[in-house]
């Protein structure tokens, strides 16, 4: 370290270099686009990889080859990411049950949160928080066991068997489930890193498009019930004009057959 002698007069002080930036060869705006753009293309890359995670898991089939299962046989994957999503999958849903669900909702959070030019802070505590909103609704699914036996996953039954030793038995069920969602609601809120005005946002987004379908799905619903009565009114017979004419003259020859009969029955009454 270098030493300064004019720094104060009766000693000396350390010179400090100076701080460097990166890209110190690019003009301060193209650096901050630069960077910029990069956020932007790691949101998108993040929102892929949530879009993928949730087809993956929706095509999800114990049959499909994974490590948990073996043929001698080939086995086409139904995944629809094929054989990678097969194992993907089997491997998530085998440790984390149904709460491997949230891996793609902190994906899209982490997504927004580059594309938005916000960042991603303290990167180790989202992961950590990741891991324990999975955990805690692993817990909370294998508690309310509304979703079969192993909804949880290996991670969820082991962590409910545990618990369970340390809560009355009378309500060891609903208050584990209780406790563990809470859990896992504030890791989730910790972990995807959005604030309460943005949940409020994506939630308000979900609904109106949710909205939208319904309306969508009755009005066309509707739309057919018309056309369904009209189809049915233009089976039904129909009489043309000749028919018309030949009811008219029907009709007057029964008046004046009527008529003749009543001026016989006057003319036998005088």
């Amino acid at each position: 370290m270098r030493l300064n002698r004019a720094a104060t007069p009766g000693g000396y002080t350390p010179h400090v270099p100076k701080k460097t930036t990166t890209l110190p060869w690019l003009p301060k705006i193209m650096r901050h686009a630069l960077i910029r753009q990069a956020r932007v293309l790691l949101g998108l890359m993040l929102f892929v990889a949530s879009i993928l995670c949730l087809l993956m898991l929706v095509s999800y089939f114990p049959s499909d080859p994974s490590w948990n299962s073996f043929s001698t046989e080939p086995v086409t994957p139904s995944n629809v990411l094929g054989r990678f999503g097969s194992y993907g999958a089997d491997m998530l849903m085998q440790t984390f049950g149904f709460a491997s669900y949230l891996c793609c909702v902190i994906l899209a959070a982490w997504g927004w949160r580059c594309v938005s030019d916000q960042g991603l802070d303290h990167l180790r505590g989202r992961l950590a928080m990741g891991f324990f909103a999975l955990l805690a609704a692993g817990a909370t699914l294998q508690a309310l066991g509304i979703f079969g036996a192993h909804a949880g996953g290996a991670l969820g039954v082991v962590l409910t068997a545990k618990l369970m030793h340390w809560l009355p038995q009378e309500a060891a069920h609903a208050v584990l489930a209780t406790l563990a969602g809470l859990l896992a609601l504030g890791s989730l809120y910790m972990a995807c890193a959005l604030t309460i005005g943005e949940w409020s946002s994506v939630w308000r987004f979900i609904f109106g498009h949710l909205q939208k379908t319904f309306r969508f799905v009755c009005d066309s619903l509707l739309s057919l019930w018309p056309r369904r009565v009209a189809a049915v009114v233009d089976d039904a017979p129909r009489q043309t004009v000749e028919d018309e004419a030949v009811d008219a003259e029907d009709d007057g020859a029964a008046d004046d057959d009527g008529d003749v009969v009543r001026h016989t029955v006057r003319a036998k009454e005088k």
